[in-house]
Order: structure tokens, then sequence, then C-alpha cells
């Protein structure tokens, strides 16, 4: 089963789903058919199953994989006493049931999976966690395409805070954001705060890549439409 769950991730790194789903399953059965069951084994290759299912478009089927895992996991973190492993994996699996609740637009249960996962990680794990800074920029992302502006808009900038104060101003991961946040504002025609997020962003990347790069083009194009919206606005 070891060897079979192994080359199930080989084969899922090389983009061979088929195959890595079938590998999965044949691990899942064997410790199925084992009397002392290796639940911690077997809830992370469902959740395997359901990241395949998920590639391949097949949501519905990855939802049931997603929750028969995290139905395993649970026990393992509801105690007063939970190992920093058991939580990482449950969030894993609820992170991974959010995206999936995301792609069949179940906007009720999509922050909901996000916000679960997030104060199960906080509960272990340090605010600049990678874990914690991923479930913070995924929920705010949710929380944007749901119409929830402002709470998305307070994620981002706790997400900010937390990554300038761990990685610097300067950081990719804080940039990411950045650009992020400015396109919220653009939606919420705040284009002088949008203005201020994507000039930063520019400059970041005039310092970092070709200027022949199309992001960088594509960040510049950016500026020049949010001045244009902003010259309308004032006149």
């Amino acid at each position: 089963a070891i060897s079979l769950a192994g080359r199930g991730l080989v084969e899922f790194g090389l983009n061979d789903f088929d195959a890595s789903l079938n590998s999965f399953r044949c691990a899942v059965k064997i410790l199925n058919q084992n009397t002392s069951k290796h639940y911690v084994m077997i809830a992370k290759l469902e959740n395997n199953i359901g990241c395949g299912l998920f590639q391949q478009s097949k949501f519905q089927e990855a939802l049931k994989h997603f929750t028969t895992s995290l139905d395993m996991q649970r026990p393992s973190v509801e105690g007063h006493i939970r190992r920093e492993v058991a939580v990482f994996d449950c969030g894993v699996t609820l992170t991974n049931l959010g995206k999936t609740y995301l792609m069949i637009k179940d906007y009720e249960m999509a922050p909901y999976v996000y916000e679960e996962a997030l104060l199960l990680q906080t509960s272990t794990f340090a605010k600049n966690h990678s874990s914690v800074l991923r479930t913070l920029g995924s929920l705010a992302f949710v929380k944007s395409v749901i119409g929830e502006g402002k709470a998305a808009l307070r994620l981002y900038r706790a997400t900010t805070r937390v990554l300038v104060a761990s990685h610097g101003e300067a950081s990719q991961e804080n940039m990411d954001i950045m650009a992020l946040t400015g396109a919220l504002y653009v939606e919420q025609q705040s284009y002088g705060e949008a203005l201020k997020c994507f000039k930063v962003v520019l400059e970041w990347q005039k310092r970092q890549l070709p200027c022949d790069h199309p992001t960088l083009e594509k960040t510049a194009l950016t500026v020049q439409r949010i001045e244009a919206m902003l010259e309308i606005c004032t006149t």
C-alpha cells in the first residue's frame, strides 16, 4: 500500500491522473482489507483521490472523497491535545473542499469551510505560518467573489500586515496580495486606493522583471487604465 501510494504521488506529479487515481484506489483497497485499519493513511489517500478527480474537473466525485477524508480526520483534531501533523492534514482537506465548493459555485459552503480551516489552523499554528496565510488569502478571495468586498479587504489587510512583518514589504508574497487588493478596489470603484496598490506592484516588477516581460506590461496597462478612470471621475 505504501509503495502504491508513493507511485500515485509520482504519477500525479507527472499529470497522469488516471494512473495516479488507480494507484491511490488500490492502496485504499489493500488498507481496508487490513484488520487494523490505518485511518490516517486512508484519509490522506482519500484526499489524494479527491485531488486527482478535481484535476479532471469531476468536482462532485471529488467532494465525496474530500468529505470521507475529513470525516476520518476530525476525531484527531477535536480533542484537547492536537498533533500539528493532524491539524495540517485536516486543514489541507478543508481548503481542498473550499476550492471544490468554489468551482461548483456553492457560495454558502465555500466560505464556511475556509473559515473552519482558518479557525483550526490558528488554534495550533502562528499567524505567519504558510498554511494560515494561504487560507487567509483564499478566504479573502471567496469573500470578494460572493460580493463581500469589505470583508475581503479586511482579510487582505490582515494578510498584508503578517506578510510584511514576516517577509518584508518587498516580498513576492506581499506583492501578490497587493495586486489582489488593488483589483478588489477597482471592483469597488475606489480608484485612488487601487492606483496606490498597483503603482507599488509596478515599481517592484520593474526591479524584478525584464522590461519586456508580459506581466510587467499588463500591470503598466492596468495603471494607465486606472489613471484614466480617475481622470473621468474627477472631471
